[in-house]
C-alpha cells in the first residue's frame, strides 16, 4: 500500500497539495487501496441493469473526480484532463435529464423551423442537444405555415423567410430569425452568453443570416421515393456501425493486449498485433508508475567551468532556461523549477539518459552556445561543461525517515 507515498515524493511531478498529501503514509496507504479496488469495480457498473442511470453517474463522478485529485497532487500535464474528459462523455441521459430539470426556470419556449432550410434545422438540433433548454419544444412549421418549394426560390427571396419563429416574451407577439434565435438562447442555461454576443458583435447577427440565406432547400420528395431512401440509409447505416464496433472491438483488445506485456503480465505482443498498433500509432504505454512507482528521486548538477576561471551551475531552480547561473551546491534544487515542465523532463529522462556520446555532445554544445551568446563577455563564456546526475532514495516501511542520498555519478563532460 506503499505506491502512492512513493509517487508523492517525486519532486518532479509533486505539486504543493501532494507534498502535503505525502506527509501521511496511511492516508497515502488507504488512497492506494482505494484507487486499485475503484478501478476494478466501478466499470463493471456501467453495465448494472439496475439502477443504471445512478449508477453510471456514481461511476462517471467517481473517476472524474479521482483523475482530478491526481491533477492537484501532480504535474500530470494533458493525461488528468484528457482522461476526466473521457470520464464526463460517460454520463448517461438520466444525469443530464435531471439536471436539466434543476436548471429549468418552467419557462416553456416553442421554437418553430423551417423544415426546408438545412441550416435552420442544424442550428434547432444544436441547440436541442447542448443548450438544455427546459421545457422547449421544437416544431416545424405547419401545413399552412410550410413555403412552396415546387419551384426553387428566387435569391431575393430567400433573405424574407422566416426560418425560427417563437413567441416574444411580454406582448404576446412573434419573434423571427435571429431575434427567436437570442429568445431561445436565452432561455438556456448554458448557451445564454451566445445572445449577448449577437447582440455585442452585428457582424455575428450578419453572419448567421447570410448563412441561413444562403442554406440549400430540402427540396419534398415523393412518399414512396422518401421511404425507399430511408430504407437503404437505414439498411446502410446499420452495416456500417456493426463493422465499427467490430473494428473499435479489435482495436481495444489490441490495446489492453499491448499494455499487458508493457506491463510484464504477458510476454511478448503477436506480429499482426504489433503490426496493427505501429500503424495506428496506438503503441501507447499506460503503467504510469505502475506495476510499482520508482523508490528514488534523480536531477542533475550542470558545472560549468568559465574562461575567467569561476564555476558555476546551470541545472538548479531553472537557471538552464533563463541563462542565469548560480554558485555551485550540491545539495537537492527544487525539481518543480529544475525541470520546468513535463516536455524538459521526458528529453531527460529517455533522450539524454538513453541517449549515446553524439546526442550527449550535441546537447552540450548547445548549452555552451547559448550560455556564451547570453554572456559575451570573455572572462564569462563557458569553456567546458561537466554533468553529473545526483539521487537520493526512499524507504517505504520507514516513510518517516529522511531519503538516503546516492552518491554522485559523472555523466559526462566535454569541451565547449
Amino acid at each position: 500500500g506503499t505506491a502512492t507515498w512513493l509517487a508523492l515524493q517525486l519532486e518532479s511531478f509533486t505539486l504543493p497539495l501532494g507534498r502535503f498529501m505525502g506527509q501521511f503514509p496511511t492516508v497515502c496507504r488507504l488512497l492506494t487501496v482505494g484507487v486499485i479496488h475503484w478501478q476494478l469495480i466501478g466499470p463493471w457498473l456501467y453495465w448494472s441493469p439496475i439502477f443504471t442511470g445512478p449508477l453510471k453517474t456514481l461511476v462517471s463522478v467517481g473517476f472524474m473526480n479521482m483523475h482530478l485529485g491526481f491533477a492537484l497532487c501532480m504535474r500530470l500535464e494533458l493525461f488528468s484532463w484528457i482522461t476526466f474528459t473521457g470520464s464526463l462523455v460517460l454520463l448517461p441521459f438520466w444525469f443530464w435529464e435531471k439536471l436539466r430539470l434543476i436548471v429549468s426556470q418552467n419557462e416553456r419556449v416553442i421554437l418553430r423551423v423551417d423544415p426546408y432550410n438545412q441550416f435552420a434545422r442544424r442550428l434547432a438540433r444544436f441547440i436541442e442537444v447542448f443548450g438544455l433548454v427546459p421545457e422547449l419544444s421544437i416544431r416545424t412549421k405547419s401545413r399552412e405555415e410550410e413555403f412552396d418549394r415546387s419551384d426553387p426560390p428566387l435569391s431575393s427571396e430567400k433573405t424574407s423567410r422566416a426560418w425560427f419563429e417563437t413567441d416574444g416574451d411580454l406582448d404576446g407577439g412573434s419573434l423571427k430569425n435571429v431575434l427567436a434565435l437570442q429568445r431561445t438562447l436565452r432561455a438556456s442555461p448554458l448557451l445564454w452568453p451566445l445572445s449577448n454576443l449577437i447582440n455585442i458583435f452585428p457582424s455575428l447577427k450578419r453572419s448567421i443570416e447570410r448563412s441561413a440565406a444562403d442554406s440549400p432547400s430540402l427540396i419534398r420528395t415523393t412518399e414512396s421515393n422518401c421511404s425507399q431512401s430511408k430504407y437503404w440509409a437505414r439498411s446502410i447505416f446499420s452495416k456500417l456501425m456493426w463493422g465499427k464496433e467490430v473494428l473499435l472491438l479489435i482495436v481495444i483488445i489490441c490495446v489492453v493486449y499491448w499494455n499487458l506485456v508493457d506491463a510484464e503480465f504477458v510476454d511478448d505482443v503477436p506480429n499482426v498485433v504489433r503490426n496493427i498498433l505501429f500503424g495506428l500509432q496506438l503503441d501507447q504505454s499506460w503503467k504510469m508508475f505502475s506495476p510499482s512507482p520508482p523508490d528514488s528521486d534523480w536531477w542533475f548538477k550542470m558545472v560549468g567551468n568559465t574562461i575567467g576561471g569561476d564555476t558555476i551551475e546551470l541545472f538548479s531552480d531553472g537557471g538552464l532556461y533563463s541563462w542565469e547561473a548560480s554558485d555551485l551546491y550540491w545539495g537537492k534544487p527544487n525539481l518543480l523549477l529544475s525541470f520546468r515542465n513535463h516536455r524538459w523532463l521526458k528529453y531527460f529522462e529517455n533522450g539524454l539518459m538513453e541517449g549515446d556520446e553524439e546526442f550527449k555532445s550535441t546537447f552540450v554544445h548547445w548549452v555552451c552556445r547559448q550560455y556564451n551568446r547570453r554572456h559575451p563577455k570573455r572572462e564569462s563564456r563557458l569553456r567546458e561543461l561537466i554533468v553529473y546526475v545526483m539521487s537520493e532514495s526512499y524507504h517505504p516501511r520507514r516513510p518517516f525517515n529522511s531519503p538516503t542520498p546516492q552518491p554522485s555519478e559523472l555523466f559526462l563532460q566535454d569541451k565547449c
